[in-house]
C-alpha cells in the first residue's frame, strides 16, 4: 500500500516505482559447431556485465577468424570420379527429388569453404545452401529475455558495430538482431513447446 494515500493502486502525484529486484547477466557460454558437429570454438565466462564481455569476445573472434571464414569462397574441385558420380545421380542428394520424373535441373553442389564436390542437387536445394553471410548465434528465449541484455551491451561498442538490423515482434521483443557478421536468433522459436 502507498504510505501517503493508503491504497494498493496509488494515485499520488509523487508516486514512483520501486525496484524489487535487479537481474544482471553474470555468465555466458559460447559454443561454435562446425559442419560435422565438431566444436570449433568455445568459451564460458563469469563476471559482472557478462553480456558486455560476450560482445567484446564476439568482436575479437570476428577479427581473428570469423570474417576470414565467412569470406572464404573456393572454386569447386571436380575430379573425373566426381563427374561420374554426378552423371549417375538420379535424384537430389538433399531432398531426394528425382531429376527426370519431376523435370528438375541437376546442379553440382560444393562446399564453399573447402571446394569439395558434395553431390548432385536440385536447383532449389543448391540455391538454399549458399555460402553463409552471418554466424548464427542462438540464445534460448532471446526475444523475451537475453536480447535485452545484448541490445544494452551494444552501446559499449559504438565504433565497432556496422549494419545493425532488428526485426521486431513488437516494441519490446525482437525476432532477430543482426550486426557485423552476427545474426542473433531465439532458439525457442525453432523448438516445439
Amino acid at each position: 500500500k502507498c504510505p501517503t494515500c493508503d491504497r494498493l493502486k496509488c494515485r499520488c502525484p509523487d508516486f514512483t516505482t520501486q525496484d524489487l529486484n535487479l537481474q544482471e547477466p553474470i555468465t555466458y557460454s559460447f559454443l561454435v559447431l562446425g559442419p560435422q558437429n565438431e566444436i570449433i570454438h568455445e568459451r564460458t565466462h563469469s563476471s559482472k556485465n557478462a553480456h558486455v564481455d560476450f560482445l567484446k569476445h564476439l568482436l575479437e573472434q570476428e577479427e581473428n577468424w570469423i570474417k576470414p571464414l565467412l569470406a572464404t569462397k573456393k572454386d569447386m574441385i571436380f575430379s573425373k570420379q566426381d563427374e561420374k558420380k554426378f552423371e549417375r545421380a538420379d535424384s537430389c542428394y538433399m531432398c531426394g527429388k528425382n531429376f527426370r520424373l519431376e523435370n528438375i535441373m541437376k546442379c553440382r553442389d560444393h562446399s564453399h569453404s573447402t571446394g569439395h564436390f558434395l553431390g548432385a542437387a536440385c536447383n532449389q536445394c543448391n540455391l538454399r545452401r549458399q555460402r553463409p553471410r552471418f554466424l548464427k548465434v542462438f540464445l534460448h528465449n532471446a526475444s523475451k529475455y537475453d536480447m535485452h541484455f545484448i541490445v544494452k551491451g551494444l552501446a559499449e561498442f559504438p565504433n565497432q558495430l556496422k549494419n545493425i538490423s532488428v526485426l521486431p515482434y513488437n516494441g519490446e521483443h525482437f525476432r532477430t538482431l543482426r550486426f557485423n557478421s552476427f545474426q542473433f536468433l531465439d532458439s525457442l522459436a525453432f523448438l516445439p513447446t
